[in-house]
Formats: structure tokens, sequence, C-alpha cells
């Protein structure tokens, strides 16, 4: 759950707003997590990246408390909302004994949480609102990303996120999941590209 407050609340700077944290750069500051909660979060803002000429974005780099590094980004003239998670695990990471499960784990993850149970609701949601998503596994990292419709971005952040706090696992889910990763390294096992990893 704090993931999900803490990107819900980082990411609702305004332009002003935006304009001041970069003068805070480099330094942690302290921002109250909910209403509900009396815990503080410290938010260490990074350096931005590099920006061409041509760049016309807002940038703010961040550190959550809990090791979470972000780059938000602002573009005024964007009609779409769009997030992308990263984790530092692959199909190196496989232990011998199960290979593919970083790979699993991706389908996974797709399938509901504990606060959005319904396998379904995530595409659903993004296939009513303009959106997609598509996630991928290399060996050292696996990516989750999406984009919908700007006005309906927030509450496709919250389903997005709630995969990675509680995710389900089901029971029917790991089931046919074990089938489909199976299925799709079968179909690769033609390739010298992927044979080689």
């Amino acid at each position: 759950q704090k993931i999900c407050d803490d990107i819900k609340i980082i990411g609702r700077s305004s332009s002003n707003e935006l304009n001041h944290q970069r003068r805070l750069r480099g330094r942690t500051i302290p921002t109250s997590m909910t209403a509900q909660s009396e815990e503080a979060q410290t938010v260490t803002y990074l350096p931005p990246p590099v920006q061409g000429n041509a760049d016309y974005r807002n940038y703010k780099a961040i550190k959550l408390q809990n090791g979470i590094t972000a780059l938000l980004t602002q573009d005024a003239q964007s009609k779409h909302f769009a997030a992308a998670v990263s984790v530092n695990a692959g199909a190196s990471s496989d232990p011998r004994s199960l290979p593919g499960l970083a790979h699993f784990t991706e389908h996974m993850c797709f399938l509901g949480s504990k606060r959005y149970p319904e396998e379904n609701e995530y595409k659903h949601y993004l296939a009513q609102h303009g959106g997609k998503s598509n996630a991928s596994t290399s060996m050292s990292h696996t990516t989750y990303q999406f984009d919908i419709l700007a006005e309906f971005g927030e509450h496709a952040l919250d389903i997005f996120s709630n995969f990675f706090v509680a995710p389900l696992f089901t029971r029917s889910g790991t089931a046919r999941e074990v089938q489909a990763v199976d299925s799709e390294n079968s179909k690769n096992l033609v390739s010298d590209g992927r044979r080689r990893l």
C-alpha cells in the first residue's frame, strides 16, 4: 500500500510544485503519506536527466525511502498517461530447479491483486479507456508498462501498482500460466538467439 500511496502523492505534482521541487534537488524532504497515516515518508530528489534543447517536458527524479527510484515526467501536450516498472530480476535470476520463474512471475502479476481481485479488471479497464499494456522478461530485468487516456491514469496506476504490493497468484491462474510460459518457451526453441540464453 505504501508504494501505491507514494506514487499517487508524488504523481499529482503541478507545474509550480515541480519547479519548486527542482530547486530542492539533492535534499531529503519529508512528505505525509495519507490523511489517515501519521507516518512520515521521505523522498530524496535526484539530479534530473540530461535534456536536449528540443525536449519541452519536465522531469523529476526521486528516490523513495523504500529504495524505489522513479523518474516522473510531465508532458502538458500529451493526451496519455503512461507508467513502467522495471524490476531488477530476470531470467538469469531463476533458480536452476525452476527455469522460467521470472517469466512466470511476469505473467502472474497481471492476474489480479488483493485490492483488485478480478483477473481481467486491469486489461478491461485499459481497453475501455484507450489503453494498452505489455511486459517483458530479459536476462537481467522484468519490465511492466501501460498507457491510457490521461484522465483515467490515476485509477489505472492504482490497479497496476497493486500488482507489486499484493498479487494474488491464484491456483487456477498458476496452472494456466505455467502452460502459457512453457508454450512460449517451446516456440522460442527454434530461434538461435533464444537458445543461447
